[in-house]
């Protein structure tokens, strides 16, 4: 008898410190106060970090915090999302050295709670990169830079839409706006931030856009015809217009593809400050899960979703097992895909016996761009390619899983009819392209593209761990009987064991996981396993 196992790798404290006070000028021409002396603070915020939780990487958060002065900025991404949030602590520390505000600020994130539906640009604010707070009189506003006037005009683009919406309610009377300035350096996890505002009274800032505006009712109009996307062009008037075939069936999360989805993943590729777009499932402190993570914003949003689900099916690829309803979808799979073999089947095919293996499986969009003219960008392709390595060690893949994954590539427009979220994956790739395209040709520069932060992303919520799939797959077959890939199945069975996890502790490992299935392998009747 041969089997085989698998598990799926699937009150805040803080210090500060005065470092300096000087004067700086200001440019004549300046809508903001002409003089402005500076009081940098800095606040040390190290004790209040988690430094045991797991990264991206596997590593610990002060593991990498130690490491990033050896490392370029891409490096920074694995902590950004756990140390950019202490930038709220600018304004705590500002409330210690001014008089009390009357009344006192809001943060406008109170207006938005998470995975409730919101604009993309709150998603920005929610990480750290920015701070806004108001009263009915009064903005105040936290930027990344050393001189508040420079920051504004960079980052206008992007906080002239809350700053907007706060002018625009008529429960307030904005008569005023404060830009202070931060920095927020993660080795040292410290934050300088300027106490000494620029101020301007609110008629006198500009708020327009700076280049040609986007029309997003057009685009919302048009997708909702329901079309696969083809193309996008800037034309010579800087109008953005998108083309497509008319499909009424194309849907994100099961949703009608909508110009949200678009907005999501323009702010995935535009602005993922260190953190660049991709979804993981990784080391989990507690070991019966896998940590779902995000980068580029994707999390609790409809693409984010797709990509998850996406990943969450090569489990469905290794054990025939669906990773929701844990329902066994091979036949399902097989009407589309007639020949899908499973990679425990394969591996029965290759004699493979290597006992317990960690194989890490990934899908990556290096492949997917467009061709263009300069002013027209068609997608070229569109497919997401899967991969996989060797985690435990550093040999090449064995042939079924090799084959598994070629498999997959090579018919992927026949396992997208067998599921859906691999034919959801394809329109998500699709957007990357001809977003993509528009980060290459720098059309930033030509048309106002963050007019996609204004637009409202649906409520939604992805999961922050998922629990890992325990299977083990036997076969039992007559000793002469010759196995090929079209008989295999019929001689293999497959135990779905992922409840036993429930039974342990967090912190059994995965050989003693391994240890429990052979065990529970071991009382099963021989029996049950003959094919009838």
């Amino acid at each position: 008898m041969k089997r085989k196992v698998l598990i799926s790798a699937f009150f805040i404290l803080f210090t500060f410190t005065l470092i300096s006070c000087q004067s700086i000028s200001i440019d004549a021409g300046s809508i903001f106060s002409k003089t402005n002396p500076s009081n940098w603070i800095t606040i040390s915020y190290g004790k209040a970090i988690d430094k045991s939780i797991l990264t991206h990487s596997g590593e610990r958060v002060g593991n990498v915090i130690q490491k990033i002065p050896s490392y370029d900025d891409d490096f920074k991404g694995l902590v950004q999302q756990y140390l950019e949030p202490y930038s709220i602590l600018c304004h705590d520390v500002l409330l210690y050295n001014i008089k009390p505000d009357t009344p006192p600020l809001i943060n406008i994130l109170a207006h938005y709670p998470i995975g409730s539906e919101q604009p993309a640009w709150v998603d920005l604010f929610r990480e750290g990169h920015f701070q806004l707070y108001y009263n009915p009189h009064l903005i105040r506003i936290f930027l990344k830079g050393d001189n508040p006037e420079n920051s504004f005009e960079k980052y206008q683009s992007v906080i002239r839409h809350p700053i907007q919406d706060l002018i625009n309610s008529e429960h307030l009377s904005i008569k005023n706006i404060e830009v202070y300035v931060f920095n927020n350096d993660y080795a040292k996890t410290e934050i300088r931030v300027n106490t000494i505002p620029a101020t301007c009274a609110i008629n006198d800032i500009d708020l327009s856009p700076k280049h040609q505006p986007i029309d997003l009712g057009s685009i919302e109009e048009f997708l909702n015809h329901g079309v696969v996307l083809e193309a996008v062009e800037v034309d010579e008037r800087n109008d953005i217009f998108f083309y497509g075939k008319s499909a009424s069936d194309q849907t994100i999360a099961g949703k009608p593809v909508s110009i949200s989805d678009i907005a999501v993943i323009y702010r995935a590729i535009f602005h993922y400050g260190y953190n660049a777009p991709y979804i993981s499932l990784d080391t989990h402190e507690d070991n019966r899960y896998a940590k779902v993570n995000f980068g580029g914003h994707l999390e609790n949003t409809r693409v984010g979703h797709v990509v998850l689900e996406a990943d969450k099916l090569f489990k469905t690829l290794s054990t025939g097992i669906d990773p929701n309803t844990h329902e066994f979808v091979k036949s399902k799979i097989t009407k589309h895909v007639p020949a899908f073999l499973t990679e425990d089947e394969r591996g029965f095919l290759e004699d493979t016996n290597e006992g317990n293996t960690e194989i890490r499986y990934w899908f990556y969009p290096d492949e997917i761009g467009t061709v263009t003219d300069g002013s027209i960008g068609v997608v070229q392709k569109h497919q997401f390619l899967a991969d996989a390595e060797r985690m435990d060690v550093e040999v090449q893949l064995d042939n079924a899983t090799r084959k598994t994954i070629d498999h997959l590539n090579k018919y992927f427009i026949q396992y997208e009819k067998a599921e859906n979220t691999y034919k959801e994956l394809n329109t998500v790739g699709r957007m990357m392209a001809l977003v993509n395209w528009l980060k290459e040709m720098n059309i930033e520069d030509r048309v106002e593209l963050d007019d996609l932060l204004s637009v409202k992303i649906p409520a939604f919520s992805t999961p922050e761990k998922t629990k890992k799939m325990l299977a083990i797959t036997a076969i039992v077959c007559p000793k002469d009987l010759d196995i090929t890939n079209k008989n295999v199945r019929n001689y293999t069975k497959t135990y779905y064991l992922s409840h036993l996890l429930d039974k342990y502790s967090s912190s059994t490992s995965d050989e003693e996981f391994l240890k429990i299935a052979d065990n529970y392998f071991s009382q099963v009747d021989i029996a049950e396993l003959y094919p009838p």
